[in-house]
């Protein structure tokens, strides 16, 4: 059985910084964000960048923020603008004009390296639905929300991981007053 572990991608970041000899803020900004063009993703917002981004907020209505940097900035303190999340999505996708290396680690990440009892799969950070085996209208159905519980999930490994162009490719994200989404059907555009 296994967990997602937001302090594994934690551990995996700070293990990336140092095989690369710098901080990971400079790693991820030199290897991913300007290859992607995305000059307004951060760790830690400059203040001059500050209006680029929404508040979060609490159940109750209070103003929230996410922290900064920090131990666990590779599992959750990566801050975004729209503009830049499209790039991201576009490369997801694969119409960018993305090649080489960065290219093939999206869809190494994108493979299937483990598969759950009903047939999805699980990559690197992605969850991955192939619509072979899916039927595309329930997908499209909205779930209700369940309440979070951190219960193992049963998996299988997939001895020959592949990359699946025809699947519902997705990733979700919360940290405090914020919440995220992306899907993607790579051979679908």
């Amino acid at each position: 059985a296994k967990l997602y572990s937001n302090f594994g991608f934690a551990l995996l970041g700070i293990g990336l910084a140092n095989h690369m000899g710098k901080p990971l803020s400079e790693a991820i900004q030199q290897a991913i964000l300007i290859p992607l063009r995305m000059p307004n993703s951060f760790f830690t917002i400059p203040h001059e960048a500050s209006n680029l981004y929404a508040n979060g907020y609490t159940a109750d209505g209070k103003l929230s923020r996410t922290p900064n940097g920090g131990m666990f900035a590779a599992s959750w303190a990566m801050k975004s603008s729209a503009d830049d999340m499209a790039n991201y999505l576009c490369a997801a996708i694969g119409t960018s004009e993305t090649t080489g290396n960065l290219s093939a680690a999206m869809k190494v990440a994108q493979s299937g390296y483990f598969q759950t009892q009903n047939g999805n799969q699980l990559g690197l950070g992605w969850t991955i639905i192939p619509l072979a085996q899916a039927n595309i209208q329930d997908l499209l159905k909205v779930k209700p929300v369940a309440p979070r519980k951190k219960t193992p999930t049963s998996v299988i490994k997939i001895q020959f991981p592949q990359y699946i162009a025809n699947a519902l490719i997705e990733k979700t994200g919360a940290t405090n007053g914020f919440r995220s989404y992306i899907g993607v059907i790579p051979n679908k555009k």
